[in-house]
């Protein structure tokens, strides 16, 4: 993690409404996982289409922890997310929301249409970015400065020749991820929906020279001042609460297919089996999705 020795001591002790690009496909894991790190990700809410929250476990586990679900309908949603928005910053411990304003993950067929529509609008065509989509972020603005302090920058870069799909990433395949952090007050932000949607357009170029500093050089701060990077270790207490739930979940498992066995009840045994076997299927079908050619 790098980010600068002033914003450091800020870092989870405000309520902050975070910006991240959306270029790979475990972007929002490594997300929730750096959050997680710095001990945040119980109070980590983001915006996401509706239909995510009914897919199994993910959507649940979504909906349950008051995500911000969108109705895809600009008006609508314009006029829920500031009482949600407000709900979410009442918390008395500090809360971050995610915002992706590029509304979609980045594909070479996608990026190739971002471009055609940003000549199309008179805007410089980004190399590691789509288009951004400033609608949702103007709108939110006046709501943010009443109740959020600070928006942070969050740019996310995976070194080269690691895993960056999710099937490698639940394979236990390692990943070295870097994440710059930049701090900035809401109140910095103009108040006029096409001023502030400039300065939306205005920080992704920044993200992207960031990004093509990284992809070409390896380092964010290849012609910047660079940052004493923070290395953020696994919390113990995540490996424990991993290792409780598998334990109670795995061994009833076993003792009850163990006690068929012994009954002689195979045909039960084999049913088991079978629907076990499906549920896994499943699960890895759910995680096939999120690969972006599927997406």
């Amino acid at each position: 993690m790098y980010i600068s020795k002033k914003d450091l001591p800020a870092c989870k002790k405000e309520h902050a409404f975070l910006l991240m690009n959306q270029y790979y496909e475990v972007d929002k894991l490594l997300g929730m996982s750096f959050c997680d790190k710095i001990g945040d990700l119980d109070n980590f809410k983001a915006l996401t289409n509706k239909a995510n929250q009914y897919i199994p476990t993910i959507g649940f586990a979504w909906k349950f922890a008051e995500f911000i679900f969108l109705e895809r309908n600009f008006q609508k949603d314009r006029n829920n997310n500031g009482n949600k928005l407000r709900n979410v910053f009442a918390y008395p411990h500090p809360a971050w929301f995610l915002l992706n304003a590029q509304g979609t993950r980045f594909t070479n067929t996608k990026h190739k249409e971002s471009e055609n529509f940003a000549k199309e609008i008179d805007l410089e065509p980004l190399e590691y970015h789509l288009t951004r989509r400033t609608k949702g972020f103007s709108a939110n603005i006046p709501y943010l400065k009443k109740i959020c302090p600070n928006i942070y920058d969050i740019n996310l870069a995976i070194t080269k020749n690691q895993a960056q799909n999710a099937p490698n990433f639940f394979n236990d395949e390692s990943i070295e991820a870097h994440i710059y952090i930049r701090r900035f007050d809401t109140k910095e932000i103009p108040d006029d929906e096409e001023k502030s949607a400039e300065w939306l357009q205005n920080l992704f170029r920044e993200k992207d020279h960031f990004q093509q500093n990284f992809q070409k050089h390896g380092s964010f701060f290849h012609d910047l001042e660079p940052i004493e990077p923070i290395t953020l270790k696994p919390r113990l207490v995540c490996l424990l609460n991993t290792v409780g739930w598998i334990f109670v979940t795995i061994s009833f498992v076993i003792i009850y297919f163990g006690y068929l066995l012994v009954k002689g009840r195979f045909l039960t045994f084999s049913v088991g089996v079978a629907v076990l076997g499906h549920f896994y299927y499943l699960m890895n079908k759910t995680i096939s999705y999120s690969q972006i050619e599927k997406s």
